[in-house]
């Protein structure tokens, strides 16, 4: 069997491993190497040292909770739930800030931005400040916008997912959400005292 790992499904390799088979789990690292890549990419494309950093720590993560995978069919979608995670930490550490495209459509993507607080420390701490603003304005706002946004940026799902999981239609969602981020920049044009002081501190 372990000369054909490789025609063997993920709960067949999940057992193997759990079996002191080290060379089982090696498989699932090249099975779903480039998905794990691809899933921390989507947060940590501008930071190629933190995205190659996630995606180890993702499979070290792996690894090490095996043994707590209930479903091993599921090893797939566990493991993506470790690497959206372990990007999300990453930019916790490492003090990204996310901010959206204003001049995008409904589809536009968040994008990440590194604060190096050695370079320039006033900066980083303008927009610092931004991302409280934001998180305590989302916060605020009612779950009619909030949990589509929630589930869009902070889950990674798609426009279809999210109809699904909030029963409404899939314009509906697309609606909200476009609305939703239009309120939450002219909340934070008011916090930062206008368009100007808002564009100051997003830098």
């Amino acid at each position: 069997m372990e000369g054909n790992l490789a025609n063997l499904n993920d709960e067949e390799l999940v057992h193997l491993v759990r079996r002191d088979k080290p060379e089982a789990f090696q498989v699932l690292v090249d099975r779903y190497e480039a998905l794990v890549k691809s899933v921390v990419a989507k947060f940590l494309a501008r930071d190629r040292m933190g995205m190659e950093d996630a995606c180890q720590e993702t499979f070290l993560k792996a690894l090490a909770r095996i043994g707590d995978l209930r479903n091993p069919s599921r090893f797939k979608s566990w493991l993506c739930a470790i690497a959206h995670n372990q990007a999300l930490d990453t930019i916790r550490r490492r003090k990204l800030v996310v901010s959206w495209d204003s001049t995008g459509g409904e589809e536009n993507q968040p994008s990440w931005e590194i604060i190096d607080l050695k370079s320039d420390p006033s900066e980083a701490h303008d927009r610092n400040e931004v991302a409280v603003l934001m998180r305590e304005i989302l916060s605020d706002m009612p779950d009619l916008y909030r949990d589509p946004i929630k589930l869009r940026y902070h889950e990674d799902l798609d426009y279809s997912q999210i109809a699904v999981i909030l029963g409404k239609p899939l314009g509906t969602i697309k609606s909200l959400i476009h609305r939703g981020k239009a309120k939450m920049r002219e909340e934070l044009d008011k916090r930062a005292g206008g368009p100007d002081g808002a564009l100051a501190l997003a830098g």
